[in-house]
């Protein structure tokens, strides 16, 4: 179930984020709506961003918490991952790797969105050297024992190597 942090620093509990989703992530891009067991997965569907065959941006939504860590390649890909109110939490590495040049979104449409790391030295989000990130919208971000809010310095939160905007 989605999690989110009270202002008391508890972690309170809500309903699933899409019950109707027969999978853990959506993507979609324009009328193309597929589904996908794991969001990595869904991010290796991605085809990169070219204006003359494939301009239109992508879209993975979070049907639910996650355990993964996920690796974003180094292509121009044109991608927003809305969190959707759910926890995305790493199982072994950074949780988000983002190696993308074009600018990758992360938002959270419902609200109370989590991005966790659990490990020892890891990050969040990582950024490769030459990525972009774009993040809208409030969610949390937890490299630490405790979430901060991404109006917070970041670089108390993530390992990052690049530029970053905060939208």
């Amino acid at each position: 179930m989605p999690m989110a942090w009270a202002e008391n620093g508890t972690e309170t509990v809500t309903e699933p984020a899409n019950p109707a989703a027969d999978k853990a992530v959506t993507l979609t891009q324009g009328d193309t709506v597929q589904q996908f067991d794991t969001l990595q997965a869904a991010i290796d569907a991605v085809q990169a961003y070219d204006y003359s065959t494939n301009k239109e941006s992508y879209e993975i939504t979070l049907n639910q918490n996650l355990t993964e860590s996920v690796e974003i390649p180094a292509q121009r890909l044109k991608l927003t991952i809305d969190l959707n109110g759910c926890k995305l939490t790493n199982s072994d590495h950074h949780t988000i790797t983002n190696k993308s040049t074009y600018g990758i979104t992360i938002t959270d449409s419902q609200g109370g969105g989590i991005v966790d790391n659990v490990s020892h030295g890891k990050a969040a989000i990582y950024n490769d050297i030459n990525a972009k990130n774009h993040f809208v919208r409030r969610y949390f971000i937890c490299a630490l024992p405790k979430p901060v809010q991404e109006t917070a310095p970041l670089a108390a939160t993530l390992t990052m190597s690049s530029r970053i905007s905060v939208l």
